[in-house]
């Protein structure tokens, strides 16, 4: 992971405010970041769930895990700036993305 680049901001992201979060990549806005973490690595979250994921539902939690360290926690909607473009994904967090999505297909596997 690379400290030294600029924070993600809404350049970054796709251009379209309707789109779907599950299963996605989503950009953290920095103010709600610790200044320990304020860097663009800890504003990579995946998205699993929620309510919030939806751009029409009155529910506002979005669910998912942090890219950095697999921590799961749920922000809302108005915490992100937007979908990370996939071609800025950086390689680290392909992989991540890549393991947490074989994680999920091997549970759903499992669970039939």
């Amino acid at each position: 992971m690379e400290n030294s680049l600029p924070l993600y901001d809404k350049s970054h992201c796709i251009k379209d405010d309707n789109i779907h979060f599950k299963n996605q990549v989503a950009v953290l806005r920095p103010d709600i970041l610790s200044d320990e973490y304020c860097k663009p690595e800890f504003q990579l979250f995946y998205c699993t769930g929620g309510f919030g994921c939806s751009p029409t539902a009155r529910g506002r939690k979005v669910y998912g895990e942090f890219l950095s360290d697999g921590e799961a926690v749920h922000f809302y909607r108005q915490d992100f700036i937007g979908i990370l473009k996939p071609e800025l994904l950086p390689e680290w967090a392909r992989e991540k993305v890549a393991a947490i999505e074989n994680k999920r297909k091997n549970k759903d596997k499992g669970a039939r």
